[in-house]
């Protein structure tokens, strides 16, 4: 991920096959769901991961 504008904004481009692809974020050294994502799945820790759909 890159901060292209240095204003906190950060991106990525992703070529993903179809299917779920569940993913966190490392702030701060802390994983964190995104809030903003209502779909989520248990990893193998017991905790929450969101998922993008891609179809």
């Amino acid at each position: 991920m890159a901060d292209k504008k240095s204003d906190g904004v950060y991106t990525a481009t992703l070529n993903l096959p179809a299917g779920d692809h569940p993913y966190k974020f490392v702030i701060g050294g802390t994983w964190c769901a995104n809030p903003a994502c209502a779909d989520t799945v248990r990893n193998a820790h017991g905790t929450l991961d969101n998922v993008l759909r891609v179809v």
